[in-house]
């Protein structure tokens, strides 16, 4: 795939532009906040800050061959009015790959990518976080989420371990983003060193102050067996709510309606707080 061109007017929202990530401030309304720096692919979201006490932050699956532009948005009915909203596009787009996990590149690193969302929720000032995103936007909500403490993940069809995905999607990404050469176990060597790939992994070891609502489709045989066992192993059941469906073959994700339930369930729980029985 050529790099994509990058086209903000199709949103027809505002675009404020800031040179560094500690100089974004919040602004009223829906914009694109765009952080550009020197030739790295931009940092680019689109923000609704309506004063909420739920930020909602999501992040895209992968994106099809054709014509596609960045950046690239997604998750804005799922919450529409409810809470805060924070759309956000991987910059790696604009490096010619259709998924990268927001897991950065020689030119953004995953450390920058996580520091600007996290720039962002702090500016939304709510109570409460919910992240999600399906598949490799999955991958990113399980990532970033494990940063802020008391959070919420929301996955639907996630990758957990990069590495446990199909090799035709990770390579392009190692080749072109992190300028990788050689067999598949060099490439797989350098990716580990680089960016964070398994987070089953992670996630058992360092148990984070997350929740997660994990969405999983039982014909997706790959991601069942390669991706939800060992997370859900990793973690032991611990704070993992599985929700299992028939929604249709392989990758296909859960109905709109289904996940917007969720959502809306996620963010009224989070409202009416813990209960206590006795």
């Amino acid at each position: 795939m050529s790099a994509p061109v990058r086209d903000v007017a199709r949103w027809r929202r505002p675009e404020h532009i800031y040179r560094d990530i500690a100089d974004i401030c919040p602004r009223p309304g829906e914009h694109v906040v765009s952080v550009q720096h020197d030739d790295a692919p931009p940092l680019d979201a689109l923000v609704d800050l309506i004063g909420a006490d739920v930020t909602f932050v999501s992040f895209h699956a992968a994106v099809s061959r054709d014509g596609t532009t960045v950046p690239h948005f997604t998750g804005a009915t799922l919450a529409a009015k409810e809470a805060n909203r924070i759309l956000v596009s991987d910059p790696c787009l604009a490096e010619g790959v259709l998924l990268a996990w927001f897991a950065g590149s020689t030119a953004v690193s995953q450390t920058r990518i996580h520091e600007f969302v996290l720039r962002l929720v702090e500016l939304s000032g709510a109570r409460h976080v919910v992240f999600f995103g399906g598949s490799g936007g999955g991958f990113a909500s399980l990532d970033i989420a494990r940063h802020v403490p008391a959070s919420t993940a929301v996955v639907a069809n996630p990758q957990t371990n990069i590495l446990n995905f199909h090799t035709r999607w990770w390579m392009p990404y190692a080749e072109r983003c992190w300028g990788a050469q050689g067999d598949e176990a060099e490439v797989a060597r350098l990716l580990r060193s680089r960016v964070t790939c398994d987070l089953a992994e992670v996630y058992g070891r360092t148990r984070p102050d997350v929740d997660v609502v994990y969405l999983q489709n039982r014909a997706d045989e790959h991601h069942v067996t390669h991706h939800l066992q060992p997370f859900r192993e990793a973690v032991n059941g611990r704070r993992l709510r599985l929700v299992e469906g028939d929604w249709g073959p392989d990758h296909t994700r859960p109905p709109r309606d289904l996940i917007a339930g969720v959502v809306s369930e996620v963010f009224a729980d989070l409202r009416r707080g813990p209960t206590h029985s006795g």
